[in-house]
């Protein structure tokens, strides 16, 4: 059986890994976002959201619908894997 301190230490781990990958995501999402010469507004005006839900899914606090990620991937023209960090390496990213 697992102890109460490994489980902790658990979740903890997990909590770190789920950090590095938002602040990866963040990253991503601003850089392809700045490559396309737009503003946060401009983003969010585009994909038909308020400038704070956007500012949001940016700084990776909320996750966004499958909707505005297939719009962020068509505005950005930066497949979803690279925008969210999940494979980047993936020999079929665009």
């Amino acid at each position: 059986m697992t102890s109460a301190a490994q489980r902790a230490n658990g979740h903890a781990a997990e909590g770190r890994i789920l950090s590095v990958m938002a602040k990866q995501m963040r990253t991503n999402l601003q850089a392809a976002r700045k490559a396309k010469g737009m503003t946060q507004q401009a983003m969010a005006e585009r994909l038909g959201i308020s400038l704070r839900y956007y500012q949001q899914i940016e700084s990776g606090d909320r996750t966004g619908d499958f909707q505005i990620w297939d719009d962020l991937e068509d505005i950005t023209e930066t497949h979803q894997r690279i925008l969210r960090a999940i494979n980047p390496g993936k020999a079929d990213n665009r």
